[in-house]
């Protein structure tokens, strides 16, 4: 791909990556203000949050599966700026790609995967 067709590329993405990004933080906002833990006195904080998690099971699920779709959203933005950062010389190995992807992908599902087992705990 000539310099040229790398920039047209990125002109053209450019738009679309940075409202992804910009929604994936507008969940992650989001799903911060679904769960709110209390704070009981004389309890300790992880039987406490067990407790709150418990008491809000549906608000903890729903705040762990918008964070889930953050970080799957992220992947589109993670590869659009690993594809303009290779085709600066970078020094970063083709493979990496894979970690880009990998990562998110596994965090949505170690996410929500987590929120099910401390739902059932």
């Amino acid at each position: 791909m000539t310099r040229d067709e790398q920039l047209q590329w990125e002109g053209r993405w450019a738009r679309p990556a940075g409202i992804v990004a910009f929604v994936a933080g507008a969940l992650l906002l989001v799903s911060a203000m679904l769960f709110f833990p209390e704070n009981r006195p004389g309890i300790e904080r992880n039987p406490d949050l067990l407790l709150s998690i418990h008491e809000q099971s549906d608000g903890y699920l729903a705040s762990a599966v918008l964070s889930a779709l953050a970080a799957l959203l992220l992947v589109g933005v993670f590869l659009y700026l690993f594809r303009a950062a290779v085709a600066r010389g970078a020094g970063m190995p083709r493979w990496f790609a894979y970690l880009v992807i990998a990562a998110p992908v596994l965090f949505a599902v170690s996410a929500v995967a987590g929120a099910f087992e401390l739902i059932d705990l």
